[in-house]
């Protein structure tokens, strides 16, 4: 396609009529009705009402803090995670494990975890460590997942 001049920019920004949903109709229908997501966490943060996630991260931290991180929130992190996975904090929250974008349900118990503050935040911002204590998957395999069948350097 050719055009002949440069797109002229428009002095008035664009302006919405109404606000964004916070989410889809089919979502708050799933969120909303009788045996639905809230029904569901409610349910299972009663059945549940220790933290399951914090006792499968502490044996995979590390205790060392990399480059990036400040050292300081990295030992007030892992303190936190040990001390829940030693004393067994108040569950608060419901992780999934397969998350929604990788095809998990938000209305399947097997799917759900309760979890504390803390080890819901603590394993959302380090994927890896969550991965290896089995508390986050994917819809893809891991690289130590995937089957050479036998060939050479595969």
């Amino acid at each position: 396609m050719k055009r002949g001049a440069p797109l002229k920019r428009s002095v008035k920004p664009i302006t919405r009529k109404k606000r964004l949903a916070k989410r889809s109709r089919k979502t708050r229908d799933l969120y909303e009705r009788e045996g639905g997501r809230r029904d569901v966490v409610a349910k299972i943060l009663r059945e549940r009402p220790v933290c399951e996630v914090c006792p499968r991260l502490a044996p995979h931290l590390k205790g060392s803090v990399s480059e990036d991180e400040d050292i300081i929130a990295a030992i007030a992190w892992d303190h936190a995670i040990r001390n829940c996975a030693d004393r067994g904090s108040r569950s608060t929250e419901a992780h999934e494990v397969l998350r929604r974008s990788a095809g998990g349900s938000i209305l399947d118990a097997a799917n759900i975890l309760a979890t504390c503050w803390y080890g819901h935040r603590y394993l959302h911002a380090h994927p890896a460590i969550a991965r290896a204590a089995g508390v986050l998957s994917s819809r893809y395999p891991s690289p130590q997942q995937i089957e050479t069948d036998g060939r050479e350097g595969a």
